[in-house]
């Protein structure tokens, strides 16, 4: 049996519901979405997930429950009343609601979307206009963010290694946190996907409107490193919280990643963006989350532990020099 919210097979049994008739109906759990259900067919209509999200997007970028229902009728033939929209809408936690009307440029759209393919996977990055407002202490962050289209050399992505492939030193600093609001924004949208493969694209959608920290998704980032080259990757989402920078990964199964793994991958994403956007290393925070969990980290200086083991080298070579100077000297004698 497959989950009718989000199709997944990771279904368990979750008790027995009575009826008004005295019969009994199995209920079963997804532990995917967390949610339950029956076997019992519904014949009464459900709206899909991806008109939801549709709905609740318009919404976050200023447009009215009116305009919300007619887009969702032309796109996917739905049929709903504006109180309809309007449930959706209280039902969730959508914290950019509150500055929404702060937020009105007149210059253009509110979200740029740009699609780039690199090494032949499709990345859709976005940035938020509006919450670039957020970012006043980091301009050259929003120049960078405004101007990656333009400049951005594509064929880099395609000879670089990725940053999800390497894996440096552990990360002492890392702390554990349940119940954060970024979690709980997460699983409001995962009973939006249709399926596992959506859930993805769905999270940062619902975040990059709903939210009002994150202000892009999907970002590519690169720098050659000093030991391992070129690196390149894509950032999952950015967020700008006062004076801080936090670079967030979604991880389906945050509690059973790898932490070496993925602090590694988020430390080399901080370099890269430290390097690209000229942003102080100690300003940026690292992490990854899914519906239950998040775990967050300050990432390490990769330059100056480089530039240390320079010197090293390089103290280490001229007493060899030396050292063969002097044996030349008394060869000599």
């Amino acid at each position: 049996m497959n989950c009718t919210y989000c199709r997944s097979e990771h279904v368990v049994k979750a008790g027995v519901r009575k009826l008004k008739s005295g019969r009994s109906r199995q209920l079963y759990r997804c532990n995917e979405c967390c949610r339950r259900f029956s076997s019992a067919q519904r014949h009464g209509k459900r709206t899909p997930g991806k008109a939801i999200l549709r709905a609740l997007v318009l919404v976050c970028r200023g447009c009215s429950y009116d305009e919300a229902t007619f887009a969702i009728r032309r796109e996917f033939g739905v049929e709903r009343s504006k109180a309809c929209v309007s449930r959706w809408v209280t039902e969730r936690t959508l914290p950019y609601l509150e500055i929404r009307e702060k937020m009105a440029i007149a210059d253009g759209p509110l979200v740029r979307s740009y699609l780039f393919t690199h090494s032949n996977l499709n990345y859709r990055y976005q940035i938020h206009f509006g919450k670039l407002l957020f970012a006043k202490a980091f301009p050259e962050l929003v120049r960078y963010l405004k101007s990656l289209p333009n400049w951005l050399d594509h064929h880099l992505f395609a000879k670089a290694s990725h940053c999800s492939q390497m894996e440096l030193e552990d990360n002492s600093g890392l702390k554990h946190y349940t119940g954060t609001r970024l979690s709980k924004m997460t699983a409001e949208a995962i009973p939006l996907a249709q399926s596992n493969f959506q859930r993805h694209n769905v999270v940062e959608d619902y975040l990059l409107n709903g939210d009002r920290n994150t202000i892009a998704v999907e970002i590519p980032v690169y720098f050659r490193h000093p030991a391992y080259g070129l690196i390149a990757g894509h950032i999952d989402l950015l967020q700008v919280s006062g004076k801080e920078v936090q670079i967030l990964d979604y991880k389906p199964r945050a509690a059973h990643e790898r932490p070496a793994k993925v602090v590694s991958q988020l430390t080399l994403y901080a370099q890269a963006l430290s390097r690209r956007a000229k942003l102080p290393i100690g300003a940026i925070r690292c992490g990854w989350f899914d519906e239950h969990d998040a775990y967050y980290f300050r990432p390490k200086d990769l330059t100056s532990q480089h530039t240390t083991d320079t010197k090293q080298k390089t103290s280490f070579k001229t007493f060899q020099a030396d050292r063969s100077k002097y044996h030349a000297t008394q060869r000599s004698r």
